[in-house]
């Protein structure tokens, strides 16, 4: 009877083990139990998680006369940011620091500020999570100027990036916010970094997600022979750029889940010509695996702030889990199927 039990527990452990790998679920510890939860720090979890979902809003007006933006596609998503209700209603200092109640602080055994020693170089960073065994990970790149502790502030950005991490720490992965040069050495670090995480897992999805002058990096990594097979998805977030011929890249081949986040008035890149990459993705294999989220009034680090981190990680993972079969782990051998 007791090996019954074990062989029975065993099995439901299995089985929640491949669920989190498809999906990221809310705060709560247990996603997929079926146990009320009356643990108040656990309610708490979930009552933070609601505030950042961004239900589609049908009664959108378009921020801009542009022709481009399309309202039919389910995969061009286009939201609001509103500067009273998303900056002054969720900072106790506007642009400065979340309020209390939309932040639930990394335990600080889970994070990390240390230096990584790379085959191309020595990385400083920030890790956070189970970087022993994760069962997938993120790596943020930072934009111009700034550095490893954009992607490790929990405060900033009316707490997303503290979003993020406990997303990543309470389903079992692993989160890099490192310093990097937006160049051809930062592009074979971070590759380096993906290798590494690989090392520890090699069936763990390896999402990279780029801000502004970041975007080098998630081109780069694109435009890669090398690690474009090794990527388990790309987040543009308000990149200041993307490639130019998107679908003449490596990570188009290996059909990379591609996500974009753009801001309608970001006078750095305009979302249009952001929006070319992904129009090309979707003309050129209209099952590709992309999405476009235009935030109507946002500027320029407006994705930052409204972008839907369980959203996009579920998007990229769910794809990968339904294409795992076609593919070793590390698309190494052949291009993932499923986008034609």
């Amino acid at each position: 009877m007791m090996k019954k039990v074990l062989l029975l527990l065993t099995l439901i452990s299995c089985m929640n083990a491949k669920a989190s790998m498809c999906k990221v679920g809310s705060f709560k510890d247990k996603e997929f139990s079926t146990i009320t939860i009356t643990d108040p720090q656990q309610i708490r979890r979930q009552e933070i998680d609601a505030k950042f979902r961004y239900p589609n809003d049908p009664t959108i007006k378009p921020a801009s006369e542009s022709p481009t933006i399309t309202w039919t596609d389910p995969n061009f998503i286009n939201r609001m940011y509103h500067k009273q209700n998303h900056l002054n209603g969720w900072d106790e200092f506007a642009g400065k620091k979340a309020k209390d109640d939309r932040v639930q602080l990394i335990p600080s055994q889970q994070k990390r500020d240390l230096k990584i020693t790379l085959s191309s170089g020595t990385l400083d960073t920030f890790e956070i999570g189970n970087a022993n065994q994760p069962d997938f990970g993120v790596i943020f790149i930072h934009g111009g100027g700034g550095d490893k502790t954009l992607g490790a502030n929990e405060w900033s950005f009316g707490g997303n990036f503290n979003r993020l991490q406990n997303l990543v720490v309470r389903n079992n992965g692993v989160y890099y916010s490192p310093t990097v040069t937006h160049d051809k050495t930062g592009v074979t670090i971070i590759g380096n970094l993906i290798d590494f995480i690989h090392s520890k897992n090699p069936k763990a999805q390896v999402i990279v997600a780029c801000g502004s002058a970041g975007g080098a990096i998630c081109t780069g990594l694109e435009e890669s022979e090398k690690y474009a097979p090794r990527l388990g998805g790309i987040i543009h977030v308000g990149s200041a750029n993307a490639p130019n011929d998107i679908i003449k890249t490596p990570a188009f081949k290996y059909n990379v889940p591609t996500l974009f986040s753009h801001g309608s008035y970001d006078p750095v890149m305009s979302w249009e010509a952001m929006k070319t990459r992904y129009d090309a993705l979707k003309k050129a294999k209209p099952k590709y695996p992309t999405q476009f989220f235009l935030y109507h009034g946002g500027i320029h680090g407006t994705p930052i702030r409204m972008i839907d981190w369980r959203e996009n990680l579920n998007f990229i993972l769910q794809y990968q889990c339904q294409n795992q079969k076609n593919a070793d782990p590390l698309h190494e051998t052949s291009p993932k199927s499923g986008a034609k």
